[in-house]
């Protein structure tokens, strides 16, 4: 990975003005290779329409920006779209939009929104903003550069407008809501928890009768760790030697996931495999050690069952089955990085691999490289 790349985390609370009833406020995260994309959603008022307004909205923003539009382009677009819904009786909904690229740079983009506060490591502030007027609507832009432990707040107006009415003349504010971010910085609060607290503040600022959706959100820079799995040959054995140098230069935890894999790279490389004849699993085939390597599995049934517990907790796992580690190794890593080559696996036309509900390698990577990246985790894709 190139030097400066930030590991973007991102994490939120949501309460509804209903308890028990779905709430006007969505978020939606996605990654790519080059940035993660957050948007944030308020829909006008609270409830069931109001939810179907922002799941409407964050749903085009996501698409247009997959169709390639750029984020001006697609924000342009969406206000156009609820400028004209406004008067004429249909969903509407606010929305703010963050593009973090992977070196720390972030864009946000805000229509009808409160603005967004910078997070230190110690203190928070409303960022300072470039504000643009429409005939009856307030759009700006905000930029700065998100380094390690650093981090951006955005939030719905169920929070800036936290007790008006009840003892807060013009609402708490955003002003005022830094310097509560500010206080959880200095008390050592992690980063992951500010959310829940500043909408815990929120509820009591509204006297525990919040009249408004709340959704708090951070997003920040998280220390890198990458993970790389090299699994299945390439199609052409002469590109052996190509793949196997491009995984052993990446940086970070290095696995290998099946037979004809490791035997490859032990080829190219002139390592040693070294078996362990003590291991025995009516489940989980066995693993071995490659010098080098931290951790080499066999293929297609290991990467099926940690698909398949995905989600579990793995401590109920025995203790030393490969299927358990690179479930671990997966769990800490925030970036993972796939080389795999286009080499059919004859093992998969087995009628065994049917009868045992066992995924071939592109689809049991493809599903695995969803789980990943539903948690947060920024997923890459490598063919050869």
């Amino acid at each position: 990975m190139a030097a400066g790349y930030i590991h973007v985390e991102v994490e939120y609370s949501r309460l509804s003005k209903y308890p028990g009833k779905p709430s006007g406020d969505v978020v939606e995260v996605s990654r790519d290779n080059n940035s993660t994309i957050i948007i944030l959603c308020d829909g006008l008022g609270s409830g069931i329409q109001a939810n179907i307004a922002a799941t409407m909205t964050a749903a085009r923003i996501k698409t247009m920006l997959g169709q390639g539009f750029s984020i001006r382009e697609v924000f342009a677009s969406v206000i156009k779209t609820m400028e004209e819904a406004r008067f004429k009786d249909l969903p509407y909904s606010v929305f703010t939009v963050i593009r973090i690229l992977n070196d720390g740079v972030c864009t946000i983009l805000s229509y009808e929104m409160p603005p967004p506060v910078f997070m230190g490591k110690r203190v928070a502030g409303v960022m300072e903003k470039k504000i643009i007027t429409g005939k009856d609507y307030l759009v700006y832009e905000t930029y700065c550069q998100l380094k390690q432990g650093e981090g951006v707040f955005i939030c719905s107006d169920g929070i800036s407008q936290a007790g008006l009415g009840k003892g807060e003349t013009n609402g708490w504010g955003m002003k005022k809501a830094a310097e509560k971010i500010s206080d959880l910085l200095e008390q050592g609060i992690p980063v992951g928890q500010i959310p829940k607290e500043v909408n815990r503040e929120a509820v009591n600022k509204w006297k525990n009768k919040p009249e408004d959706d709340l959704t708090s959100l951070v997003a920040y820079g998280k220390k890198e760790i990458v993970m790389n799995i090299l699994t299945g040959p390439p199609e052409n054995r002469e590109d052996d030697s190509m793949i196997v140098k491009t995984f052993m230069e990446s940086e970070g935890l290095k696995v290998v996931c099946g037979a004809s894999t490791a035997k490859m790279l032990a080829r190219v490389t002139g390592k040693e495999i070294l078996f362990d004849d003590n291991y025995n699993s009516p489940l989980t085939p066995p693993g071995c050690e490659i010098e080098g390597i931290d951790l080499v599995t066999e293929g297609a049934v290991t990467l099926n069952q940690v698909c398949n517990v995905w989600g579990e907790d793995f401590r109920k796992i025995e203790r030393f089955n490969p299927v358990k580690e690179l479930l671990c190794l997966m769990d800490v890593a925030n970036r993972v990085n796939v080389y795999t080559g286009g080499a059919k696996n004859p093992a998969s036309d087995d009628i065994s691999f049917a009868q045992q509900g066992l995924l071939p390698r592109e689809k049991i990577l493809s599903r695995l490289a969803e789980k990943l990246n539903r948690d947060g985790k920024t997923v890459t894709v490598n063919m050869f």
